[in-house]
């Protein structure tokens, strides 16, 4: 069982150790806290580097500190360093408070490009010289024909026909003005280029940013783009990057249809404004009985129903094609055969004519008992016709019935095989029409096709007998 005077003595103890854990930060801070700030490490032969120093102080009072350079840093001790110079070599500083002191460090022309150099700086407290800090400045000489560091911004690739940004950040080095310099971007991509006068204060950062558009024919592929700064012909900065021209497929088409009577004609051109090869096809969707009337500059081929047209083409090649559609023989054909027909008609409404007809009159469930003849004159020319004979036959399967409409024949001859019959009219005037008809009974039921023979009209045309005779009957039940 834990006891009230247990647990007051584990607090005591926590409470002494977190006393002596605070104590023992406190004994082990440094009463001075140095920090270098560079300002301008990099410098040419014989250039100034500039730092800055910050000192802290960790002490309970107010101090004074010196701030002075260590032995033998300087000529003639030192080949590289000059002199320092600190401004001021003498700071009064508030408890937990930071003050600051430049350092300028002037090298000599001795110093070789790309190496890098340092000098020491000693901060002391004036009333104890023993509480001291030393700060280590670092410089790097740099080479003169790098003085300016190039940041490029160029894009990993880009789109033929389509607007780009490119450039780059130019950061000045040294702590001094830069004047006249030129900034070139040279490539065999000649819409890069550039060359551009450009001046940088110390340790200036100059952006650059151009919008280009690459012609849509740029052959794709990789290219280098080289950046570098000038002056007076001397290279002082330069960066080798490169960029990717892609393939783009760009075709310019254009398709134009003309239309005249009856007759259309297609016109499609392509042509290839890409920088890659690019196989193109054309398809028309056109019935058989189009094909028949349609021709092209191209040979085609079916597929599926359609016409295909396929062309391969390389950057800057053109293909054009010409489908002409022609309906006007066609046309001039169907309006031959109206022209024919009606004339034609106009010579079969112009002259005289026979014809004969059937037609059903009784039947029963065996068949046809009874038909109608029907045999229909007509005098289309423009004078009359005389002595007509009209002349009609029927087979021996059939039985005439004594039943006459309109004409009686004047003569009835039965033979063997068949009866004729025989009409003579007088005259038949000009445009006069005249329809004999009479009955027959069959001697057996009709169920099938029967074939009767034609009737036949004749007449005189001045001296010369003329036979007309109308088509062969044919009666289906």
């Amino acid at each position: 069982m834990v006891t009230n005077g247990g647990i007051m003595r584990t607090q005591k103890t926590v409470i002494c150790i977190l006393a002596l854990l605070i104590a023992a930060s406190f004994s082990y801070a440094l009463p001075i806290d140095v920090r270098v700030v560079d300002i301008a490490r990099d410098v040419e032969i014989g250039g100034i580097a500039k730092f800055k120093i910050l000192i802290t102080n960790n002490l309970q009072d107010p101090t004074v500190f010196k701030i002075t350079e260590q032995p033998y840093e300087t000529a003639p001790f030192s080949k590289s360093i000059q002199k320092i110079k600190i401004e001021p070599n003498q700071i009064k500083i508030e408890p937990r408070e930071t003050g600051s002191v430049s350092v300028d460090v002037a090298f000599t022309d001795a110093v070789t490009f790309g190496k890098d150099y340092s000098a020491e700086i000693k901060v002391t407290s004036i009333l104890n010289p023993e509480m001291s800090a030393i700060a280590s400045l670092n410089a790097r000489v740099v080479n003169p024909n790098d003085v300016v560091q190039i940041i490029p911004e160029i894009p990993g690739a880009i789109v033929p026909g389509e607007e780009f940004k490119y450039g780059a950040r130019f950061i000045n080095r040294l702590n001094t003005k830069l004047e006249d310099y030129a900034i070139v971007i040279s490539s065999e991509l000649s819409a890069l280029n550039v060359d551009e006068r450009v001046a940088f204060d110390a340790k200036e950062e100059v952006s650059r940013e151009y919008s280009k558009k690459l012609d849509v024919a740029a052959v794709p592929g990789s290219y280098d783009v080289r950046i570098g700064v000038y002056r007076a012909g001397s290279l002082k900065g330069a960066y080798k990057t490169s960029l990717t021209v892609i393939e783009k497929q760009l075709i310019d088409e254009n398709k134009e249809e003309v239309k005249e009577f009856f007759k259309s004609t297609i016109k499609i051109s392509k042509k290839n404004v890409g920088n890659t090869v690019s196989k193109q096809k054309v398809e028309l969707s056109a019935s058989w009985f189009k094909r028949m009337f349609s021709a092209s500059s191209l040979e085609p081929y079916a597929e599926d129903g359609k016409l295909v047209w396929t062309a391969t083409l390389d950057p800057g090649d053109e293909f054009t094609l010409e489908i002409t559609t022609d309906y006007r023989m066609l046309f001039y054909g169907a309006i031959a055969i109206i022209i024919a027909t009606l004339a034609l008609l106009l010579y079969v409404d112009r002259s005289v004519t026979i014809k004969k007809r059937v037609l059903k009159v009784k039947s029963d469930e065996h068949g046809v008992t009874e038909l109608k003849m029907l045999v229909d004159m007509r005098n289309g020319s423009g004078k009359a016709i005389e002595h007509v004979r009209v002349i009609d036959a029927l087979p021996n399967f059939v039985e005439l019935l004594p039943e006459f409409s309109t004409l009686k024949p004047d003569k009835v001859q039965q033979g063997e095989r068949s009866m004729r019959m025989i009409w003579d009219i007088k005259a038949i005037a000009p445009r006069e029409e005249r329809v004999i008809t009479y009955k027959v009974k069959a001697r057996l039921h009709i169920s099938g096709q029967i074939a009767l023979p034609p009737a036949s009209m004749h007449y005189m045309d001045g001296n010369t007998l003329v036979s007309v005779r109308s088509a062969n009957v044919v009666y289906q039940p």
